[in-house]
């Protein structure tokens, strides 16, 4: 099960950390150190679950590009940029779901229409539990990472619409995903 892509993903993390304590240690506020530690152990929990659920270790530096993608974009992208957000959160469950297809459709005794569904609902209840994590670090540290704000800290986008559009948008993307997915296996047969 270990491999090179299991290397490349742990040291993508490891990175993402020490990433995270330079900026702290030479002079940025905070929310970097809080977001990427939070992330990196986010990201090594992951890595354990998908260990134990026998996930292909081929996903490990995708799943931590990812993590990266949304670190360096909490930390570098203003809220005010909505679309961008958009766009990362589409990514993420279209990555999500294509990973979860391949463990699913390995392991499930689930066929047809019910597997889509179940598959399609997991993806949801995973994206709920990103806003969740948003939600909790916005309780715990002051960053912010619920809604659209101006640069002056006026709400542009209140947290709820926010949240409700990255699971509309994160539902886009699985549904993309499993479209794709689709017809990749109907071209195959």
């Amino acid at each position: 099960m270990k491999g090179p892509a299991y290397a490349i993903g742990n040291w993508l993390l490891y990175i993402l950390l020490a990433f995270g304590l330079a900026l702290w240690v030479f002079g940025a506020q905070m929310q970097p150190f809080v977001l990427t530690l939070s992330l990196s152990i986010l990201g090594i929990i992951i890595f354990k679950i998908s260990k134990n659920m026998r996930i292909s270790s081929k996903y490990n530096p995708f799943i931590s590009l990812a993590i990266w993608m949304n670190a360096l974009c909490y930390i570098y992208l203003p809220s005010s940029i909505g679309y961008l957000w958009y766009a990362v959160h589409f990514i993420d469950a279209f990555l999500i779901t294509l990973i979860l297809y391949d463990y699913f459709f390995k392991n499930s005794s689930l066929k047809g229409a019910y597997s889509f569904i179940f598959l399609f609902l997991s993806v949801l209840g995973i994206l709920a539990l990103w806003e969740i994590y948003e939600y909790s670090i916005d309780l715990l540290a002051p960053i912010r990472l619920q809604g659209i704000y101006s640069s002056s800290g006026r709400w542009l986008t209140y947290p709820i619409d926010d949240t409700m559009r990255d699971l509309i948008i994160g539902s886009c993307g699985s549904i993309l995903a499993l479209f794709v997915k689709v017809l990749n296996g109907s071209r195959k047969k």
